[in-house]
């Protein structure tokens, strides 16, 4: 929750309109419970979700994540019914067939740097390939997993993508 990635992705997604909710996954920080290798932090998304839904009815649904985050949210968004996602650098050894059965419904960009020093370019681009998901994809140089000195050139990528699809909807 207090990433610097996760800031950056906030930060765009409210400068484009929406209504933005950062949490922390079970076990992390000063929340409840314990990890549960993924099953129990896809509910946790989900349940933010159905808080956000609650709490700003009838608006669209964004889910944005980094790293393990994106991978939860990547996992959730269709069960959420989001209608846009953004995954910066979901690893993909974290998005089994059984996890995520189908490709998501939402728009939905991943992003992830040349140069990711955790979750290879390689690896990603396999793993898209291997399930026949093609999202926008941005691939930008000289990035790395945690976008130091790279974070302005993330908030650009998210907004030039989704600026007219989050003010139309």
């Amino acid at each position: 929750m207090q990433n610097k990635v996760v800031h950056t992705l906030c930060r765009a997604l409210q400068s484009l309109g929406a209504a933005t909710l950062r949490f922390n996954f079970r076990g992390v920080g000063q929340s409840a419970g314990e990890w549960d290798r993924g099953t129990g932090e896809t509910l946790d998304v989900l349940a933010a979700c159905r808080f956000m839904r609650q709490r700003f009815p009838g608006l669209p649904l964004a889910l944005a994540g980094f790293s393990f985050g994106a991978a939860m949210a990547l996992r959730a968004s269709d069960t959420a019914g989001a209608d846009w996602l953004v995954t910066v650098a979901p690893p993909p050894r974290l998005l089994d067939v059984r996890a995520m059965p189908h490709p998501p419904s939402a728009r939905w960009l991943l992003v992830q740097g040349r140069d990711d020093e955790i979750v290879p370019h390689a690896e990603q681009k396999a793993w898209l390939s291997k399930r026949g998901l093609a999202p926008a994809l941005s691939e930008p140089d000289g990035v790395g997993h945690f976008f130091h000195g790279q974070l302005t050139r993330l908030r650009d990528i998210v907004v030039d993508h989704f600026d007219s699809g989050v003010q139309d909807a």
